[in-house]
């Protein structure tokens, strides 16, 4: 597994699969003959068996033409992501798979990849299964996997009651500081004041002020 440049965010190839297994969809990335990329959401389950990956689509079309001509694909899932109330950051779990793509001509593993999918999607409804394939003319993709990512962000909040309000973000050794207590501070400087708090006295030769 490539290394990427932010190590601490990297995860192994099993944190891959799970998040895999828990999204909703993924994201096809393909290159056309003349380079232009294309990328298009597709229902997809993993075989925790044989380390590949199922999608499904109609045969025809501008996707199944790039296919034909050039299968490299890139596949991009995320399983969460949530915005962090002010933290200027998102929280996510999200992996990456790189590899070739196949046309399933087997009918086994055909019937396989469909049940699969269908089980993944609609568990429910397993039930209508063979029926609905005997009238399916949809065709199965297999993508077998030649990088496997995963990354996550957690994003760590701590209330520090001596900033009085607002929010202070450190990220790769910078900090935003947009507290109160900082605003404060600046105020009373610039009056020539001085705030005095448990923290911090800002020494000077002017009248102290204590709120």
């Amino acid at each position: 597994m490539r290394e990427m440049r932010m190590k601490n965010r990297q995860r192994d190839e099993a944190f891959a699969w799970e998040v895999l297994r828990q999204s909703v969809y993924a994201t096809l990335a393909l290159v056309k003959d003349d380079g232009t990329p294309i990328a298009v959401p597709v229902n997809v389950v993993g075989d925790d068996v044989y380390k590949v990956i199922y999608f499904h689509c109609a045969g025809v079309g501008e996707k199944w033409e790039i296919l034909e001509k050039n299968p490299q694909v890139s596949l991009s899932v995320v399983s969460h992501a949530a915005i962090k109330p002010m933290a200027f950051s998102t929280a996510y779990r999200s992996a990456r798979f790189n590899g070739r793509a196949q046309v399933v001509t087997d009918e086994g593993e055909m019937v396989k990849a469909m049940m699969l999918l269908c089980q993944h999607f609609d568990p429910k409804n397993m039930g209508n299964f063979a029926r609905e394939m005997e009238h399916c003319t949809a065709r199965v993709v297999k993508i077998i996997p030649e990088e496997i990512t995963g990354k996550t962000i957690i994003v760590i909040n701590t209330v520090d009651p001596s900033i009085l309000g607002g929010i202070k973000l450190r990220y790769m050794g910078v900090q935003l500081d947009g507290s109160l207590k900082t605003r404060l501070d600046d105020y009373f400087l610039m009056k020539g004041l001085v705030l005095r708090s448990s923290s911090n006295v800002v020494a000077g030769p002017w009248p102290e002020y204590t709120l």
